[in-house]
């Protein structure tokens, strides 16, 4: 009986992130191609692929819009090869990518939970912890940009190999025998991490991610604070010289001429990043579909002082570098959780001249920021674990009706762009899209207003 009991509970895990995903997502598989799906997928030529061939293959990978993102270009035209442009299996893939998400990060929060700086304050609900934690981000609304949205396979994939390449690398860490096998784990780490970077570029992080996790909870494998210089170092100069390689070998004159075609500068984009920091983070507090949007209308910050928040961000981010440090020793875990989601923020939110805030772009950074929190409330209210028990096991039934409930506004091209009208409606571009849409639809009175 105890036997069958334990098998239960070893199952039970992968039945729950299944299932949540599942009944948080199955309502997206007719949703259509939208915005960069377009440029990306259905208009791109080098993905439509007759066969299996070398040659398809490796046009369908470096010939398309987003011509470094190899991985998921081949994904995109595997999808074609086997059903056109039929959006089923397109959504089909995106569920399945999340799902493995989910999996992989339950083992990276549990191997986290168990290591010994850890394992005395969280043993006990260390499995626990580690499934809820999976749990709220998997079914978090904020990831419907990164999974309903087509074209974000880009982002779970990069994330897919970003989780796997930490983990392969910590169980290298931890295996004390010599032996071929820990060579093994090292090897799938770097090919998972090369597999990360060939999906989208700001997987570059994770090669001063993985010292830096090493730093913070491995002490006790002979992972001292010289390895972590040496490593560090090292991941350093390899970073620069990617950034060098893949801006031409000159960076400043790349990221200059992008400024050129954007409405902000350099400075102001620095700016206003800082005050998107902290909308994420209440995105991630308060994620009500009302909040959410394809196409945030976000004011640009010009000076320091205009508008006055921009000061109160710059400094709200200098308080949570200050409170890594001051948790480094107390609370190692909120520590990292908070570094965790400023780093992997770091190359879409600086100097590169992307678009100012997009939801897609906290798929990654969420997701130790969530586990840290969790497990901080667990600990905070220990003597009332039954509340907080029952506060998680209504939490997450919320999230996934929230998510379903902002799965229905991409259920149609004219749903999303009505929505993103009403919440941004001084943007052009969402005007613009809505009236194609109306004109699509045979309604040219609406569509030329």
């Amino acid at each position: 009986m105890l036997l069958k009991y334990d098998r239960i509970m070893g199952v039970l895990p992968f039945l729950l992130i299944v299932l949540t995903v599942s009944l948080s997502y199955f309502n997206t598989l007719e949703v259509p191609f939208v915005f960069d799906d377009y440029d990306n997928i259905v208009n791109s030529q080098a993905l439509k692929i007759n066969d299996l061939s070398y040659e398809s293959l490796k046009t369908a990978a470096s010939e398309s819009l987003s011509s470094r993102r190899w991985l998921p270009n081949i994904s995109f035209a595997l999808n074609y090869y086997i059903d056109g442009l039929n959006v089923r299996g397109f959504h089909l893939v995106n569920i399945i990518i999340h799902i493995i998400n989910g999996v992989i990060l339950y083992f990276l929060f549990l191997a986290t939970l168990k290591l010994p700086g850890l394992r005395e304050r969280y043993a006990y609900d260390g499995r626990e912890i580690a499934l809820l934690a999976t749990l709220i981000w998997l079914v978090h609304p904020l990831q419907t940009n990164a999974v309903t949205y087509i074209v974000q396979r880009m982002t779970s994939l990069a994330a897919l190999f970003y989780f796997s390449s930490l983990l392969f690398f910590i169980q290298g860490y931890l295996d004390r025998d010599q032996s071929a096998k820990k060579g093994l784990w090292y090897c799938a780490g770097a090919v998972a991490a090369l597999l990360a970077f060939v999906s989208k570029e700001n997987t570059a992080m994770l090669i001063l991610i993985i010292p830096t996790y090493g730093l913070f909870f491995l002490p006790e494998h002979k992972f001292s604070k010289r390895t972590f210089y040496r490593t560090g170092g090292i991941a350093l100069i390899i970073l620069t010289l990617l950034a060098w390689m893949f801006m031409d070998n000159d960076p400043l004159s790349v990221i200059s001429a992008g400024f050129a075609h954007r409405e902000f500068t350099l400075v102001e984009r620095l700016l206003t990043e800082a005050r998107v920091l902290f909308f994420y983070i209440g995105l991630l507090l308060l994620p009500l579909p009302s909040r959410l949007n394809l196409n945030h209308d976000f004011d640009i910050s010009q000076s320091l002082w205009m508008p006055p928040q921009t000061f109160l961000a710059v400094m709200g981010i200098v308080a949570l570098l200050i409170l890594i440090v001051f948790f480094f020793n107390k609370e190692r875990l909120l520590s990292f959780g908070i570094l965790w989601f400023l780093a992997n923020l770091v190359i879409e939110s600086t100097v590169i001249p992307l678009e100012l805030v997009f939801e897609h772009r906290l798929y990654l950074p969420s997701s130790f920021l969530i586990l840290a929190v969790t497990a901080l409330l667990y600990r905070f209210f220990k003597s009332r674990k039954k509340f907080v028990q029952v506060a998680f096991l209504l939490l997450v039934p919320a999230l996934m009706l929230m998510t379903f409930q902002r799965n229905t506004t991409w259920a149609s091209n004219f749903t999303l762009w009505t929505d993103v009208v009403r919440k941004s409606p001084k943007l052009a571009r969402p005007h613009g899209i809505l009236g194609k849409v109306w004109a699509g639809q045979g309604d040219f009175d609406k569509a030329e207003k």
